[in-house]
C-alpha cells in the first residue's frame, strides 16, 4: 500500500461517516410524525444513503468513483426534472438533487 491507497482509505471513511450521521438523524419511532416537506427530505436522505452504502460495497470503490455516482445522480434527476409534469413530483426532483448536492459538496 502506498500513501494514495491510506489517503483513499480515508475519503472513503469520511463517506461512511456522512452517511452514518445521516442515517442516525431520524428516530424509527418519530418518521410518521414529520411534516410531508420532512417526510420528503428523510425519503431522499434514506434511499441516497442505501444507494451509496451499496455503492461503497463493491471491491474497486474509490473517492472518485462515488463522486462520479452521485454526479451521475443528479444528472439523472435533472433530466427527469426538465420532463415532469406535476409541480409536486418536480418540488420533490428538486430536493432530491439539492440533498444530493450537498451531499456532494460536503465530501
Amino acid at each position: 500500500m502506498n500513501l494514495d491507497d491510506f489517503k483513499g482509505i480515508f475519503d472513503l471513511e469520511g463517506i461512511r461517516k456522512k452517511i452514518i450521521k445521516i442515517k442516525i438523524m431520524y428516530n424509527p419511532n418519530l418518521i410518521a410524525n414529520l411534516s410531508k416537506d420532512m417526510y420528503d427530505r428523510y425519503t431522499i436522505r434514506d434511499s441516497m444513503c442505501n444507494d451509496l452504502l451499496q455503492l461503497m460495497e463493491q471491491m474497486e470503490i474509490n473517492n472518485e468513483k462515488v463522486k462520479n455516482f452521485i454526479e451521475n445522480k443528479i444528472k439523472i434527476l435533472e433530466e427527469k426534472q426538465k420532463s415532469v409534469q406535476s409541480i409536486e413530483n418536480a418540488n420533490y426532483l428538486k430536493m432530491a438533487i439539492l440533498e444530493w448536492k450537498t451531499f456532494l459538496s460536503k465530501e
